[in-house]
């Protein structure tokens, strides 16, 4: 699983559909497969506009935190009424500190939302006429490459008072840090490991 260098796009890559599409391309380099197709033409913008309200909203609620944890739950979004994205809240993150041990313990949680573009390739991770490791590679890769450049274009508008932290990943799984805003600076920070 190529994830350095799906963390260095998501970090480098200034449009977030250019990187989405560089994304596809380096799953379909390192796991040659037909079900890459089903991703071409997933469409970023409405998702990021869609995310940054949900996002300023559930911030809003708790407008002193500083550490906020995104987490990718495919598990729950069967049906239009489902949810793929969680949103914890912290005021134990120090934003300008490399440490993540607050993302474990969120003192608040927002409501959580279903991104339509990933919610409208869910069915992809279960055609049979990929194999099981297809399935599973590929839904690694797009849900959370996807939902990094989403989140990372949502992270930008966010409107706070405070500094932030922002770490996201999979609920049960895999995470990584994502963003920080300093005073006026907003830097993307996939270098940072939250396992």
């Amino acid at each position: 699983m190529p994830l350095d260098e799906m963390l260095e796009i998501i970090a480098r890559s200034e449009d977030p559909t250019d990187a989405f599409d560089h994304i596809i391309a380096m799953g379909e380099e390192h796991f040659e497969s037909e079900i890459w197709g089903e991703f071409q033409e997933m469409e970023l913008e409405e998702d990021i506009d869609l995310a940054a309200e949900w996002l300023q909203k559930n911030y809003d609620r708790f407008p002193q935190s500083t550490g906020i944890w995104l987490g990718v739950e495919t598990a729950h979004m069967d049906d239009i009424e489902g949810m793929n994205l969680e949103v914890g809240f912290s005021k134990a993150c120090n934003p300008v500190d490399d440490a993540t041990e607050w993302s474990y313990d969120c003192e608040d949680f927002g409501e959580p939302l279903l991104l339509p573009g990933l919610y409208e390739v869910a069915y992809a991770f279960e055609l049979q006429e990929f194999d099981q490791d297809e399935r599973e590679y590929a839904e690694y890769l797009v849900c959370l490459g996807y939902t990094g450049l989403v989140l990372r274009e949502a992270l930008k508008k966010l409107k706070t008072n405070q500094d932030f932290m922002a770490i996201w990943g999979f609920v049960e799984g895999d995470a990584f840090g994502l963003a920080r805003k300093k005073g006026n600076q907003f830097e993307v920070i996939t270098h940072l490991d939250a396992e």
